[in-house]
């Protein structure tokens, strides 16, 4: 039976990841299925060599193509290594890890590898803190305001 609408395993992994920037994530290398309703919700992404993968659910896929997988977001995972500053533009370090709210795309907390402008080697900063992500994250308070919470 064929039907052109179907797409088997072998359609699937192995594809390239595309996120809603352009950027390459990587490549999938494993699908989730529900047991009891026998439909995919998750697909895993093979990052590469010594690079922690992810897993992405299934909202998340905008389309599927002959050579890529596109999604409709950009992974807040992707933001470990990002510098962080204050409001006023003065550097606290960068992000190590990123805490997702509940499995989505929500950042709940990040964890800021300190460059001791605080006095501690890490920090959590809650995504209150957090006014602007781009190429860096920008708080929206200034060092001093963090150093006294």
């Amino acid at each position: 039976m064929q039907n052109t609408d179907w797409m088997t395993s072998d359609d699937i992994l192995g594809k390239k990841v595309i996120d809603v920037e352009g950027a390459q994530l990587g490549i999938v290398d494993k699908m989730f299925l529900d047991k009891n309703l026998i439909e995919i919700v998750a697909l895993s992404i093979d990052k590469g060599f010594l690079q922690k993968g992810l897993v992405i659910g299934k909202d998340y896929v905008a389309k599927v193509t002959e050579h890529a997988i596109f999604l409709n977001v950009k992974p807040a995972v992707g933001i470990k290594g990002l510098p962080v500053y204050d409001k006023l533009g003065v550097a606290i370090g960068s992000v190590s890890d990123v805490q997702l709210q509940d499995s989505k795309n929500k950042i709940q907390h990040l964890r800021v590898k300190s460059k001791k402008v605080i006095g501690t080697d890490e920090l959590k900063i809650e995504r209150k803190l957090i006014d602007q992500i781009d190429k860096s994250v920008t708080l929206n308070i200034t060092l001093d305001e963090l150093k006294n919470q």
